[in-house]
């Protein structure tokens, strides 16, 4: 049998251990008794800085500003005599997409929605107040002009509320006509009901977390009326949290 010198033995030695090495990083952790918790996925992150030409097109295009991490909620269509579409379903898909673009980017930071809305659709609205109030981020409503109608209602999905100093606010229970002979007539009133229920509630939930005394009657008797209120008034009832005093 052939002797080794020792300098055979000492390389074979160092290319072993190299061997074992590269072999333990190949072993997947489960089969190499490593018991640590594999590291979390850290959130996606942007650069903090965009081509101009880029930032300028996510805000006038997309209505998203992602490095401010600001989102423009407006009716996204405007007819030919200047009537907006209000809460619909195109303003439903973008408030969805864009939240999660920026929860995906980091969902801890907050998200500022500047937004002004005279209303619309309740089913979209309640879909876009259920949205905000599910993100993991802290939201601040940012309104310069008018919040009306279902506008007020996801108004008060914002962990922050704020009202543009000249800013109206207007509430009012659900307006439609129905057939009352027939089922469908019925069922629809009965729906109707329902959502104003849930309009009230979600009002009235906001105001007493404000710390605002407040008695549904009364408060019912009020927005059957139709009931305006300017940003200090809304301020004072628990509808909004403060008064913009600086964009």
């Amino acid at each position: 049998m052939c002797r080794k010198s020792n300098l055979d033995i000492t390389v074979a030695n160092h290319i072993r251990k190299e061997d074992i090495m590269e072999a333990k990083k190949k072993v997947p952790r489960a089969l190499s008794g490593d018991r640590r918790e594999p590291p979390k996925p850290r959130p996606l992150r942007l650069a903090n800085t965009l081509p101009y030409e880029d930032h300028i097109s996510a805000i006038f295009n997309h209505h998203v500003d992602i490095v401010g991490r600001t989102i423009f909620m407006d009716s996204l269509h405007v007819d030919a005599d200047g009537g907006d579409s209000g809460t619909d379903a195109s303003m439903h898909d973008f408030c969805v997409k864009a939240l999660t673009l920026l929860e995906q980017q980091d969902p801890t930071k907050p998200i500022k929605i500047v937004t002004a809305n005279f209303g619309g659709s309740f089913d979209y609205g309640i879909g876009i107040y259920d949205r905000i109030k599910l993100s993991p981020c802290p939201t601040v409503l940012h309104v310069y002009g008018p919040i009306m109608s279902m506008g007020s209602v996801i108004f008060q999905a914002g962990d922050k509320r704020l009202l543009a100093p000249n800013a109206i606010m207007m509430l009012h229970y659900l307006q439609g006509s129905y057939e009352m002979h027939d089922s469908l007539g019925e069922t629809s009133v009965a729906e109707h009901k329902r959502a104003n229920e849930l309009m009230l509630e979600i009002y009235i939930k906001r105001i007493k977390e404000a710390g605002k005394d407040i008695k549904k009657a009364n408060f019912v008797r009020q927005i059957k009326n139709t009931l305006y209120l300017t940003a200090k008034e809304a301020v004072e009832m628990g509808l909004a949290d403060g008064i913009i005093t600086k964009a």
